[in-house]
């Protein structure tokens, strides 16, 4: 073959499969994208986020992207590490918005980094920037903003499941902000999207990976608690409580032998503290769990403060004092499960049929004396809280920062809601809610008055737009068990119209949800009739036996404020002949 025909002596039709020998092939590095499933088959993957059809088309299981390396600074910054510009900084002034500061010193370097813009860096930062901060709700912990964004930036777990969760908490901002009365259920979808998903399930694997790798257990167990969490409040914004309430359970079983096993024995743990990293999931995890207690049937709450790292006041007058409102918030959650109980005692204990305790039996007046005692002392404690909360407000009433101002009005909305409960514990029949109803009314005004301010999240900001989510037990909770009760029609609407015009979540509550099972209730109770509404009746006009005793709603009943879709609501009456019946209502939640 001669040097100047390169091509071999075949046919013309032969000849075009050596044309490509004619010139020499162009120069191109060879392609480092795709994802790690494609890599290893040695296949072109076709990029598809978050993860490839060539992979999930064949039934096969796309293990993601690997991350980039970090590269040289540009000069246009097309590159960023995922906390620096949005970062918490603890040593700002408390009212300084989020995301002004520099990336706190103890966050060090971070492992991860991506392209500005990409899906990861937008809901990491999120995260970052607008979740965390809104999930301590009136106590903004600087100190567990700065644990979570650490553990997040260095772990692979956790940080995948904060992408999750700042993914899933912005798509939901998105989607309420742009709905319209019109469109709540658009396409019946539920309230989650595949990215956020899959993150999810990734954090799941590199948590199930970091197991069982050979480390320090108790690591291991703080990873996997802050893992929990995380994904407790991923399926509480989802709406999937069953899940939720899961992973609940399972973190507080682990916490309770985790704090035994740390007291006990220590651990190697250095960065952060493993005592100060085990107070901090101790509190957030009792944040949980007193929402839990609000909102599911047969939870009690199970996580307490240790006593040896809390202060805790001598309870009872006059040696009842409170240094701080972080302690006379924690003081008032150690009450609140305490009065759930003996409601939820008394009134099984009214209703018994077992012969030991029918009317007039020596067992029956046993009983009775012990929970007139125990009532007793509850009703000292908790005027006690209040002369004391009193005390510590009087001279700093005008000093408070707007976050300690909201507290403030949180812990006197929970008080008012726990004495008015406290005011029917004797009382047989519903008709004794009704002189609650001044309680009713100042609840109001605070309500009222909590719901904007948490629509202005910093002093003089104005009020933000998007409905707020957090896990502390705040207004929802205290806000529905008034409406349910207070048959006063102006007053029960306006409880209704607060909850509605400043939509809210907070863990498992959602505001406008809970209206409309207020509204429900409503209906019910007041037959339609419009002179409720025009004030012509008034709550007189609502008999013993029109009035709904208890409702039952939440995940025994099927999920709720995620789609739109309507949920069966089963509300409890007393009728004429003193028989209580359920009434089965379809609800849009």
């Amino acid at each position: 073959m001669s040097e100047s025909n390169p091509v071999p002596n075949v046919s013309a039709r032969n000849a075009a499969r050596y044309a490509w020998r004619k010139a020499p092939r162009s120069f191109s590095s060879k392609s480092r994208k795709g994802c790690k499933t494609c890599k290893i088959r040695r296949i072109k993957c076709d990029l598809t986020e978050p993860y490839c059809q060539k992979c999930t088309s064949t039934g096969r299981e796309c293990d993601g992207y690997p991350q980039d390396p970090p590269l040289a600074p540009k000069s246009n910054n097309t590159l960023d590490v995922i906390a620096p510009r949005h970062a918490y900084n603890p040593l700002l002034p408390e009212e300084q918005p989020y995301g002004t500061g520099p990336i706190p010193p103890s966050l060090g370097s971070a492992l991860f980094i991506y392209s500005t813009g990409s899906k990861e860096y937008l809901a990491i930062n999120f995260f970052n920037s607008k979740t965390l901060p809104q999930l301590t709700g009136c106590r903004r912990s600087t100190s567990w903003v700065s644990i979570v964004m650490l553990f997040s930036n260095t772990v692979q777990a956790i940080h995948h499941a904060a992408v999750a969760l700042g993914s899933l908490h912005r798509w939901y901002l998105q989607e309420k902000v742009n709905e319209t009365p019109h469109d709540s259920n658009r396409n019946n979808e539920p309230m989650t999207n595949e990215f956020a998903l899959y993150h999810y399930n990734l954090a799941i694997r590199r948590l199930l990976n970091h197991i069982n790798q050979a480390g320090d257990s108790t690591t291991n167990t703080l990873i996997t608690l802050l893992v929990c969490y995380l994904f407790t409040c991923f399926d509480n914004l989802a709406g999937n409580y069953k899940q939720a309430s899961k992973h609940l359970k399972s973190g507080i079983k682990l916490l309770t032998e985790a704090r035994v096993t740390i007291k006990k024995n220590g651990t190697t743990l250095q960065l952060p503290s493993s005592a100060d990293l085990m107070r901090q999931l101790t509190e957030q995890y009792r944040h949980l769990d007193m929402q839990a207690a609000t909102f599911l049937r047969d939870w009690y709450p199970q996580v307490l403060l240790d006593e040896e790292t809390t202060p805790q006041p001598v309870l009872g007058p006059p040696d009842y004092q409170i240094s701080s409102l972080g302690q006379a918030a924690d003081v008032f959650e150690d009450l609140i499960p305490q009065v759930m109980v003996m409601r939820n005692w008394d009134t099984r204990f009214m209703h018994a049929g077992d012969s030991d305790t029918v009317l007039g039996s020596a067992v029956y007046y046993e009983t009775l004396r012990k929970f007139l005692r125990w009532r007793a002392q509850m009703v000292g404690q908790i005027e006690a809280w209040s002369a004391a909360f009193a005390t510590l407000l009087e001279p700093a009433s005008s000093q408070l920062s707007a976050s300690d101002t909201r507290l403030a009005q949180m812990l006197q909305l929970h008080y008012l809601t726990a004495s008015s409960y406290l005011l029917v514990s004797l009382e047989r029949n519903e008709m004794a809610f009704d002189n609650a109803l001044p309680y009713f009314k100042m609840a109001v005004a605070l309500g009222s008055a909590l719901a904007v301010s948490h629509n202005a999240p910093f002093e003089g900001s104005a009020p933000d737009p998007e409905p707020g989510f957090t896990l502390e037990m705040g207004m929802i909770p205290a806000m529905y068990l008034m409406g349910v009760k207070c048959r006063d029609p102006q007053v029960r609407r306006e409880i209704i119209a607060v909850l509605r015009r400043h939509p809210r979540r907070e863990a498992m509550w959602d505001s406008v949800s809970a209206a409309n099972v207020i509204e429900g209730a409503m209906e019910l109770e007041e037959g339609g009739d419009p002179d409720f509404e025009l004030g012509l009746k008034t709550i007189s006009d609502i008999t013993l036996d029109k009035r709904v005793t208890s409702i039952q709603w939440g995940p025994e009943n099927g999920m709720y404020g995620s789609s739109g879709e309507p949920t069966i609501v089963v509300y409890e009456m007393c009728m004429p002949d003193g028989e209580h019946t359920l009434i089965p209502k379809k609800i849009t939640l």
